[in-house]
């Protein structure tokens, strides 16, 4: 979720073409993977100056790190994606300098670093906030506005099923004071609850629509970036949803016209923007049917595929504490910091911290109540709509045997947007 196509680096992030050498690939350089559009930029900028925290008397501490990254140029046997140079906060200097593959344990050191940053940064923002709270606000006024028999509370209902339950216990537990969160992660609790709802807040449905917000992070090139699980997965699980979120609403409203005098759905994306209520100033007001048949797919995609993707992989890539712990537990490297395992190791979580973050998310990547495209039989008031949703599951079917082909070529497996394995709903 955060890398991006990067044609130039930004000034604060000094690599120079003999420090990417370290890196590249045999007569690959950086002035022509940032030309040619085969360089990815991690940019962390949003943990800049966060406040650390601190458990159990034992400080924690949150790097800010960029990381660049570059693909193989076109031609070679086997193109990958090459870690190229790391700096580990925002603003350069003697101390936080760049880190290649040069540096060993420094290295490793880095590379820790970044793990942090995008674990941190993943489950306050990309998780929590971009999937769990944003759906939960647009189902909570759904209820309050939408009648019973509303098509698009018909629809949305089995995409709502038991997420305003697990929202609430994310407040009052997860998240809380005290709570998993703020004993296993970097930042400060305070910060990571501001962070979190900023997020809420600042969701952009137009722009979070899946093409257009990958378009947006260069990641749709795919001649410069040829393989890129969640591009390739997710594009294909969106217009399948999106296929049937059309067809849907066109047999209720056959207009323009008809979306804009509808005054409960107006009371529902009045409410979502309320700075009172669901406060998510930027959610938008669909006036069209197209427009509304992309923010309600949307919704549907983030509720389904999107939770999926940043939810089941939690487990296989976040319980090895070695590879991506929830905070660094001694200073981020910096040149004064010994090349040794020994300073690495320290930066590793102790063992309660470890265990609990493990634990964690094993607990969190192994429920699934329902499927994707799953409707009760009498889920829809009309012949017409059941017929679409079984052609939508028909559809989703087929793509599932798709992407378990694909995914049985790929060096490390990326199962998590499989139809059959995303869930209706946000439930855990």
């Amino acid at each position: 979720m955060m890398v991006h196509q990067a044609t130039q680096l930004p000034p604060h992030f000094p690599v120079t073409e003999a420090m990417a050498a370290a890196g590249l690939s045999a007569g690959d350089t950086l002035a022509a993977a940032l030309d040619e559009g085969r360089a990815l930029l991690a940019d962390y900028a949003l943990l800049d100056g966060v406040k650390n925290g601190v458990n159990a008397g034992r400080s924690k501490w949150c790097p800010a790190p960029l990381a660049l990254f570059v693909m193989d140029p076109e031609g070679r046997e086997q193109r990958q994606l090459r870690p190229i140079a790391i700096q580990v906060m925002q603003a350069p200097s003697a101390e936080n300098c760049v880190w290649t593959p040069a540096h060993g344990w420094r290295w490793k050191m880095a590379k820790l670093a970044v793990q942090v940053a995008d674990g941190v940064s993943h489950e306050a923002v990309f998780h929590l906030g971009e999937t769990h709270l944003v759906v939960g606000v647009a189902v909570t006024a759904m209820f309050n506005n939408l009648a019973g028999n509303h098509p698009l509370r018909l629809l949305l209902e089995p995409h709502s099923e038991f997420t305003l339950s697990i929202n609430e216990s994310a407040k009052t537990s997860l998240i809380a004071p005290g709570g998993i969160v703020d004993r296993v992660t970097a930042p400060a609790i305070e910060t990571t609850v501001a962070a979190v709802a900023s997020s809420v807040t600042g969701f952009d449905f137009a722009a979070k629509l899946q093409p257009r917000a990958l378009d947006a992070r260069g990641l749709m090139d795919r001649s410069a970036l040829p393989d890129l699980p969640y591009r390739d997965d997710s594009i294909e699980v969106w217009e399948v949803i999106r296929r049937f979120v059309g067809a849907y609403i066109a047999l209720y409203y056959r207009c323009d016209a008809d979306v804009a005098d509808d005054y409960e759905l107006a009371a529902w994306f009045a409410e979502i923007r309320d700075p009172s209520r669901g406060n998510m100033v930027n959610a938008g007001d669909p006036k069209t049917v197209e427009g509304l048949s992309d923010w309600v797919a949307t919704l549907i995609f983030t509720a389904t595929a999107q939770h999926a993707v940043v939810n089941f992989g939690q487990c296989p890539f976040m319980s090895p504490q070695t590879v991506m712990p929830g905070a660094l537990w001694a200073p981020p490297v910096s040149a004064s910091t010994p090349d040794t395992m020994e300073a690495w190791a320290a930066m590793l979580p102790p063992w309660d911290a470890g265990v609990l973050s493990a634990d964690t998310v094993y607990q969190l990547s192994g429920i699934r109540e329902n499927i994707l495209g799953h409707y009760g039989l009498f889920e829809f008031h009309s012949r017409e709509a059941s017929q679409l949703a079984r052609t939508f599951k028909s559809e989703l079917k087929e793509l599932d045997h798709r992407i378990a082909e694909r995914d049985a070529q790929r060096l490390l497996t990326f199962p998590f947007l499989r139809p059959s394995l995303i869930p209706n709903s946000i439930h855990i």
